[in-house]
């Protein structure tokens, strides 16, 4: 007698329990620490710029809900944080909707969970930022327009328009799911000409004709987008490169490589899937290589809307590898637990990193060793935002502009005492650390603790010292 209750359940009603878990690890694992990690990063000019720039053009979305939050729960880190979290979780369920009808439920159910231990998705779930809302819209985006194609529904076509919307109402990146949707489109109108397929080519024709619209009306506002961040001539160089090497490093090798076999699997079986996912998935890809040339520096999380994708396939690998081995009891989970485990390391360490090492950590030892007629030099308004107005604290937005700073700052009589946030994977710029070294002597250092490689610290130097 088998005593098993879930057993007792259908497939369908186990996966159903299944996200409904994993959902509910992802509300636990987004919200806790919310209100008790400090300021960092650009969570400052979210704070601070809220209402002004909810009716800009980049995060507006984001803003207003910001906005709606601390009126109900106060003007404090956490409530800025808040529509971070609900987005961050409510896209574990959207991914799983999503890649259950562009793939199998198995590999949506495998998917979800690796979404849930992404440390990527975790970092943006509980920042005060708005790329955990390009990650669920840009979901939900995905699966309409996977829906228009088979179902063959105009009301398809304008759900995926406003989930685009909405996706770039939270940054202007978005865009590119209507890029990467629009391209395939017109490969697909091409390619069922004559051939019968099995994704509807008329469907991708009024698709595309919605696109050449939609371009013609939004383009003056991306341009402007483009020019606000500055359009320059990076050019092709290694930087490019290390651009596009930085989202595989964000998403994790093991993730990246085997969505990669999971696409390579769709050519060998099933090659109206395998377009589909080529296009929405190299495009992003492309992007990042463009903005690198032509917009530089181009960040890993500005094609964050389609890291679904990746964790999709992924998960279809995972679960084809377990179908091929079924009689194998050990070896046909054995792609699904060394995803899961290296994952697993990443997001124990977010945790590990946050608790062991904080902002507030070089803030209070200079607020210790202070003395009247001292200066107090940051890199980055979060930084300086955490002395809480205790001290005058100057500060310059980047370390490529530390000499214009720093420099006549340290020349004024008296001590200047100054905070470096270090990365292993990105160590002091060379320049600033030999200044560092021939002018000030390092006073105090502090590393996160972690598992894995990536590790986050802080420096205190003082210089003029006696």
């Amino acid at each position: 007698m088998n005593r098993n209750p879930l057993s007792q359940l259908s497939d369908r009603a186990q996966e159903r329990l299944l996200v409904g878990a994993l959902s509910l690890i992802a509300l636990v694992t987004r919200a806790y620490g919310i209100w008790e990690w400090p300021v960092t990063g650009d969570e400052y000019y979210t704070i601070m710029y809220a209402t002004e720039r909810a009716s800009g053009l980049v995060g507006s979305a984001y803003y207003a809900l910001v906005l709606l939050s601390q009126s109900l729960f106060g003007a404090t880190p956490w409530a800025a944080r808040l529509p971070a979290v609900v987005c961050g979780v409510l896209s574990v369920p959207a991914f799983y909707v999503m890649c259950r009808s562009m793939l199998t439920r198995r590999a949506a159910v495998v998917g979800a969970l690796f979404v849930v231990l992404s440390e990527w998705h975790l970092f943006h779930s509980q920042m005060a930022r708005f790329y955990s809302g390009v990650f669920l819209f840009g979901t939900l985006s995905y699966y309409f327009y996977y829906l228009a194609l088979t179902k063959e529904r105009y009301v398809h076509v304008a759900l995926f328009f406003a989930s685009s919307l909405a996706a770039v109402s939270f940054h202007a990146t978005g865009i590119f799911v209507v890029v990467s949707c629009g391209a395939y489109s017109a490969f697909l109108a091409w390619y069922a000409s004559g051939r019968r397929v099995v994704l509807s080519g008329s469907m991708a024709r009024v698709h595309l004709s919605v696109c050449v619209v939609a371009a013609a009306l939004v383009s003056p506002k991306l341009f402007g987008i483009a020019e606000s961040w500055g359009v320059g001539g990076g050019g092709l160089r290694l930087a490019a490169l290390r651009d596009v090497l930085g989202v595989v490093e964000n998403m994790e090798v093991v993730v990246f490589v085997s969505a990669m076999l999971g696409l390579l699997y769709l050519y060998r079986t099933d090659t109206s899937t395998f377009f589909l996912f080529a296009f929405l998935t190299l495009i992003p890809l492309a992007s990042i290589l463009a903005f690198s040339v032509f917009m530089p520096p181009a960040r890993p999380r500005y094609m964050f809307y389609a890291l679904p994708l990746f964790f999709a396939l992924s998960g279809l690998i995972c679960t084809e590898t377990a179908t091929g081995l079924k009689h194998a009891t050990i070896a046909n989970r054995s792609v699904a637990l060394v995803v899961s485990a290296v994952l697993l390391v990443s997001f124990l360490s977010y945790y590990l990193g946050r608790e062991s090492l904080s902002i507030k950590d070089p803030v209070r030892f200079v607020q210790a060793q202070y003395e009247k007629g001292d200066d107090v030099f940051v890199f980055g308004p979060s930084a300086r935002y955490n002395f809480d107005g205790a001290l005058s604290v100057n500060m310059v937005y980047s370390k490529a502009l530390w000499r214009q700073g720093l420099v006549p700052v340290a020349e004024r009589e008296g001590r200047t005492w100054i905070i470096v946030d270090t990365y292993r994977t990105a160590p002091i710029r060379g320049d600033l650390e030999t200044w560092l070294m021939e002018n000030a002597s390092l006073k105090w250092r502090k590393e996160e603790t972690r598992f894995d490689y990536t590790q986050r610290g802080y420096e205190v130097w003082a210089e003029n010292v006696e």
